[in-house]
């Protein structure tokens, strides 16, 4: 791998659309509007927590919302990648403290990561118990063709 690969940013891209059973419980407002997904709040608060940090692991973690991730069963879900590392898919997420701190801290551990896999004991315990998935970066040979292995 390259160095331009270790200089690019892990990025968290949170599934906005999650709704949890909590969500799913709740009442409706009289008014027939909805209240803010799970996913959503996860998002937002993530980006709260981040702008906040001193430290200089904002330039190594980007942050973005996307749509569904089909970890309905599972919400919310978020995945943590970044060009030519490996990918995860995390489950079981929710805008409490901690969880925020699991991600964030998880993403800048990827990002200094030259694989994008940080030591198994180095990530946080509900990362590694919530994995839902790793991803093998592509493999791509020189004419951008892929190739197995």
């Amino acid at each position: 791998m390259d160095d331009s690969m270790m200089e690019q940013p892990s990025i968290i891209q949170v599934c906005v659309t999650c709704r949890t059973q909590a969500d799913l419980q709740a009442p409706t407002p009289e008014d027939g509007t909805e209240a803010k997904r799970s996913g959503q709040k996860l998002y937002e608060r993530l980006q709260d927590r981040q702008n906040a940090q001193e430290s200089g692991t904002n330039a190594h973690v980007l942050i973005q919302p996307v749509e569904c991730m089909n970890g309905c069963q599972s919400a919310c879900t978020a995945s943590v990648q970044a060009a030519g590392k490996y990918a995860f898919l995390i489950a079981n997420l929710d805008d409490s403290d901690e969880r925020l701190d699991d991600l964030l801290s998880f993403a800048a551990a990827h990002a200094a990561s030259k694989d994008g896999l940080p030591a198994w004991r180095e990530r946080p315990v509900h990362v590694r118990k919530n994995t839902l998935a790793r991803l093998h970066p592509p493999i791509l040979t020189k004419d951008g063709s892929s190739s197995a292995q």
